[in-house]
């Protein structure tokens, strides 16, 4: 699973990519988010994300200059964002070698192809590097020619996600709009809930509730985004059977309430829409 860094100093943006992204399809997690470079750097030192999604102006240190020197503490694939078009920042990007750069505001088919293409390259990198170290351990034991590594024997090897989170977390992706528990599903794949409680938090990184929640909240907001429903109809979609808890939820993760995230969208709606118009004029 790859883990994911959002650096965004404009709040509303950066809960709104965390929760636009269906991360579980890229079989991505959203580990840390950060409201500027300084904050962002000392996150890339402590969580190790496989891909950092970062904007470049902020405050204390631009998301160029953390990217610059988290890459001198580790490697990770960057997704640029930036409200500016200047070349002078496009350069930039290149030498830093940064997956995408994407113009605010950002269409959310380019965030979701730029986040593809990020998995795609990290996939490589581990690939490559995977390969290399089993190489040079087999190279301990063998006394036989370079090209007596068998490749795909190694393939065979390598770890692969364990069965229930897996299964867990496609029927959430299925069923959210549900009633779903812990309870329930470990009847259902008859395991102690205990036991697929601790699995899913190992693999996953986070506990069975809150990943459900957040799940759950990233649905509501493609209603959000795509269609005109009344926020007590969202709630009973997305499996909130109580639309006061929902909005609760919804507040804790994207720090302000539906109400307040649909009137944003309506306003980044109208601002791409002049975008295009002035872009169409010239």
């Amino acid at each position: 699973m790859y883990r994911v860094l959002i650096v965004e100093d404009e709040k509303v943006i950066r809960k709104g990519i965390i929760y636009v992204v269906d991360w579980a399809a890229y079989d991505c997690l959203v580990v840390g988010e950060a409201e500027n470079g300084q904050q962002g750097l000392g996150m890339i030192e402590q969580l190790h994300p496989d891909i950092v999604i970062t904007d470049v102006r902020m405050p204390l240190m631009d998301g160029l200059e953390m990217v610059q020197k988290g890459r001198e503490r580790q490697d990770f694939e960057t997704i640029l964002l930036s409200a500016y078009g200047d070349f002078d920042y496009v350069q930039k990007a290149l030498r830093l070698e940064a997956c995408e750069y994407l113009l605010k505001p950002v269409d959310n088919d380019g965030l979701n192809r730029a986040i593809e293409r990020a998995c795609r390259r990290t996939d490589r990198k581990n690939e490559v590097l995977w390969l290399e170290t089993t190489w040079k351990e087999s190279r301990k034991n063998t006394s036989g020619p370079a090209d007596s590594l068998d490749i795909a024997e190694l393939e065979q090897t390598k770890e692969k996600l364990s069965f229930y989170p897996g299964t867990v977390v496609a029927y959430i992706q299925k069923h959210y709009g549900e009633r779903i528990s812990l309870q329930s599903l470990s009847e259902h794949y008859k395991v102690s809930a205990a036991y697929l409680s601790r699995e899913f938090k190992k693999e996953m990184g986070c506990p069975f509730n809150d990943f459900l929640n957040r799940y759950r909240i990233h649905c509501a907001i493609q209603i959000m985004r795509t269609e005109k429903v009344r926020v007590y109809e969202i709630a009973e979609l997305c499996g909130f059977s109580d639309y006061k808890y929902f909005i609760s939820v919804f507040h804790k993760y994207m720090d302000c309430t539906p109400t307040e995230f649909m009137e944003f969208q309506h306003r980044e709606r109208i601002q791409r829409d002049d975008i295009m118009q002035e872009v169409d004029k010239r």
